[in-house]
């Protein structure tokens, strides 16, 4: 299944699947274990010299039926320039004007009800998003990978959205934001 991929003006938006972090991963030299489709199981995703952050959240959240839900972390793998704090769990701040590359997913139970999102937030806007439509009794792990020139304070969140008609527990949720220049 090929994953719907947008364009936003000013900034390049990749195909929104665990390929496109894997090529952009390597573009720079990184090194990915794409085989386990989950960005936990995602090796050195740093550049060197340049700031990073890998954050995930260790257990369920519930996302609550029609609404966008920010997406909260409460472990960190790295974090390099300082760019996450467990007292704000849902922003990645930039410190430095830059281009930076930024892969989430999270995963959303079984229920072939609605449809279910994953969005990037910039600064308090919902700049871009990926929408699926399950359709069978399995868990959808989802994925998004972009691409923006920011600047330094300005900030990162993952969304969830879902409109199954009650609320869902998303697990396995992961963010790298990798600044590349």
């Amino acid at each position: 299944m090929a994953w719907p991929t947008d364009v936003v003006t000013g900034n390049i938006v990749f195909a929104a699947d665990v390929n496109a972090a894997y090529l952009a991963a390597r573009a720079w030299g990184g090194d990915v274990d794409a085989g386990g489709h989950n960005l936990s199981n995602v090796g050195n995703l740093y550049a060197p010299g340049q700031h990073q952050c890998h954050v995930y959240y260790s257990s369920l959240q519930s996302i609550p039926d029609a609404t966008w839900t920010n997406v909260v972390f409460d472990s960190e793998i790295s974090d390099i320039g300082g760019m996450w704090a467990i007292g704000d769990p849902s922003k990645i701040t930039l410190p430095a004007n830059g281009v930076y590359l930024i892969v989430a997913d999270l995963i959303f139970p079984s229920n072939a009800t609605g449809f279910r999102q994953i969005g990037i937030n910039l600064n308090g806007s919902i700049r871009t998003h990926v929408t699926i439509t399950p359709g069978m009794a399995a868990n959808h792990r989802m994925h998004i990978v972009a691409m923006y020139s920011r600047g330094a304070g300005e900030w990162i969140e993952v969304q969830a959205h879902q409109d199954s008609g009650g609320p869902l527990n998303i697990s396995g949720a992961s963010v790298v934001v990798q600044r590349l220049s």
